[in-house]
């Protein structure tokens, strides 16, 4: 049950990262960055997935006493709710607060048998908390787009600079 639970997250997470995240995080980087970096959504969504892996070890390991499996869960999906929270972090942070309290208390009675639910409600945190709307949505993936045919035009007109000096001249 352990494994399926670990699995389900991290696809969900690269996936979430991935097919739906990518500008929020790409005008992130290219802001933090101060526009020296770039944003590939394979390569950030694959390494964000690993590192929210990493932290669920280490919950593993260190939360020793019995309890069911999910749990180790919550900090990694916190950590994707402040990823991707965008604007209004600040509220997102609160929520996130009191649902963990909420999830961590009620956790402890439910069964281990229970876990793929207690997974669905985490889930679910992450697409409402972690969601910045769709308007957002549309201008970070323009964003993002906007950038990829920058670099675009900045591949060719290079390409046309290094042949230019190969071309024979007209006399």
């Amino acid at each position: 049950m352990q494994a399926l639970c670990s699995f389900l997250f991290l696809m969900f997470a690269f996936s979430y990262l991935y097919f739906y995240q990518y500008g929020i995080i790409a005008k992130l980087q290219y802001t933090l960055s101060d526009g020296q970096t770039r944003y590939d959504p394979l390569t950030g969504a694959l390494v964000i997935t690993v590192v929210l892996y990493v932290i669920n070890k280490v919950m593993e390991r260190w939360i020793k006493t019995p309890h069911p499996y999910w749990l180790n869960l919550i900090p990694s999906a916190s950590l994707l709710i402040v990823l991707c929270g965008g604007d209004g972090l600040w509220w997102r942070c609160v929520l996130l607060v009191i649902a963990n309290a909420v999830l961590f208390a009620v956790g402890r009675r439910l069964p281990p048998s229970r876990n793929l639910f207690a997974l669905l409600i985490i889930l679910c945190c992450v697409c409402v908390l972690g969601t910045s709307g769709k308007q957002v949505h549309r201008k970070a993936n323009h964003f993002y787009e906007q950038l990829e045919r920058e670099d675009s035009l900045a591949r060719i007109y290079q390409q046309l600079l290094e042949h230019s000096d190969s071309l024979p001249e007209k006399k």
